[in-house]
């Protein structure tokens, strides 16, 4: 990497570091490009040329969110299709958890700018967390399927939107103070079987009902203690 690079690359991050800051102790409204340019120590313009708008630092930061998952995920090893899967939602949750006032703080500022979560109107293109997201378990997906655990009459594609949308609706009723993220860990997981069950081979879709199953008993009972 040059030195020019290196040099924009360490702005960058100090822009969206300052940023998270901002956000995890104001919130949306108290984040402007001036006051962020002088809490980061750039310039305006700065500022725009590394990452853009108010709504781009927003985009920016859930994007971060997305890769930092991604990085755990590509240190640990899995036995199977399933585990990694569990796994994703558990890397995701566990982030959460770390910082649970920016991660608020955070869907809140996403419902208030354009394209905040998933698909952009109907044309279909995605802005980056979404992509940054479905691409995280885009490889389980493949390697489910060279397995025969999946069928091929969904697509990759199709199954891992269907994820991303199930990990938005429990992340922001936590984010609400509707469930807590124990919960909301549940109800990830149990999505993102019941997306893989769309498309599973008979002894894949009986695996996981089984995992189905315990989930939910697990749930039951933290519930009842």
């Amino acid at each position: 990497m040059s030195t020019r690079m290196r040099n924009m690359n360490e702005r960058r991050d100090r822009i969206l570091d300052a940023a998270r800051s901002i956000i995890a102790e104001n919130g949306f409204d108290s984040l402007t490009t001036r006051g962020l340019a002088q809490v980061a120590g750039v310039s305006a313009p700065t500022l725009y040329n590394l990452i853009g708008g108010k709504d781009d630092i927003v985009h920016a930061l859930a994007k971060a969110g997305a890769e930092h998952v991604q990085q755990r995920l590509s240190l640990l090893e899995f036995e199977s299709c399933l585990e990694w899967i569990e796994a994703i939602a558990d890397e995701a949750v566990d982030m959460v958890e770390g910082d649970q006032t920016y991660h608020r703080a955070l869907s809140f500022c996403q419902d208030r700018i354009a394209g905040g979560y998933g698909l952009r109107g109907d044309v279909g293109s995605h802005p980056a967390l979404g992509e940054a997201a479905m691409t995280i378990a885009l490889p389980a997906c493949e390697a489910a399927r060279a397995k025969g655990l999946l069928r091929g009459n969904v697509s990759n594609r199709d199954i891992t939107e269907q994820m991303f949308y199930v990990y938005l609706g429990p992340t922001r009723e936590w984010a609400f103070g509707t469930i807590s993220l124990a919960m909301s860990r549940y109800r990830i997981k149990r999505g993102f079987i019941l997306a893989l069950a769309a498309d599973a081979s008979d002894m894949f879709r009986h695996e996981l009902l089984e995992r189905l199953a315990t989930l939910a008993q697990a749930a039951a009972e933290r519930s009842a203690a």
